[in-house]
């Protein structure tokens, strides 16, 4: 049990890691397309007017695209990780409105499980965990702050995507327009940010694996439409690529906490200390 509880606690930590904001590295380095920063610097003001190529505002970024976020105040998203040919696939819904009290409710659905799939809420700071099989089927309650000193993370701001932006900003190096693309029908702006791994764990309050190794920074993709909303996302670290859709901003979610009596406790919880 614990160890699917583990890796279902690792897939919702990698749900919305929107790491998209920080201050502008400045300089003439080159960017993307052979545009330097200075030549790019009269669309900084203004990253949603860039041109392509231009290394833009990600101060700006974050605060325009978290403020259109948080003005919806509810999204849906699907996410899919794929890793040798295996995929796990999460959805979703998340209500904003209390931006210091985030509902989420959602369904993993990891690699042969036959169709069952791991249901977790996320309800006045507790987080429920259902998992096929274990529990008689009842809920698993975690209390976030119990769940953070487990070192699995700070799930309440993990699982807010406005949030998101704002505790990452020191993780992102540097984001740049790559230009207007048509993903699926929609036309979105593209942009590409430089991720460093290490900073963006420690914002997240994410205990990495011991010894681990792999790459100090990532190329994180992200399509945002005319109204400053995060559409889609895509990222790849240690041949694990994750990709994530956003829609449905603003609609009705129905998000509560399970019934006491389908309700249990997972032994060996840590306690939280005064």
């Amino acid at each position: 049990m614990k160890v699917r509880i583990r890796t279902a606690a690792v897939a919702a930590a990698l749900i919305l890691p929107l790491s998209l904001g920080a201050c502008s590295t400045g300089g003439d380095s080159a960017t993307p397309n052979g545009t330097n920063t200075t030549a790019a610097a009269q669309d900084s003001n203004d990253p949603f007017n860039a041109t392509a190529g231009a290394e833009v505002d990600k101060d700006a970024f974050m605060e325009q695209t978290q403020a259109a976020m948080l003005e919806k105040g509810s999204y849906a998203m699907t996410m899919t990780m794929s890793l040798g040919g295996q995929d796990m696939k999460v959805t979703g819904v998340g209500d904003m409105t209390d931006k210091d009290n985030l509902k989420a409710k959602m369904t993993m659905e990891m690699p042969g499980s036959t169709g069952q799939g791991i249901n977790v809420l996320l309800v006045n700071k507790t987080m429920y965990m259902q998992l096929p099989g274990q529990a008689g089927g009842k809920y698993v309650e975690m209390p976030m702050e119990q769940l953070t000193q487990a070192g699995g993370g700070d799930f309440e701001r993990l699982l807010n995507p406005a949030e998101s932006l704002r505790m990452s900003k020191d993780a992102v190096n540097k984001i740049t327009f790559v230009g207007e693309e048509d993903k699926d029908g929609q036309k979105l702006k593209h942009y590409q940010m430089e991720l460093d791994l290490t900073k963006a764990n420690e914002a997240a309050g994410v205990t990495p694996a011991p010894n681990a190794t792999g790459p100090q920074t990532v190329p994180y993709d992200v399509w945002v439409d005319n109204d400053k909303l995060m559409r889609q996302m895509e990222m790849t670290v240690e041949g694990t690529k994750v990709t994530m859709l956003l829609d449905k901003y603003g609609e009705p979610v129905d998000i509560a906490a399970p019934p006491s009596a389908s309700i249990t406790t997972m032994p060996g919880m840590p306690q939280p200390t005064s």
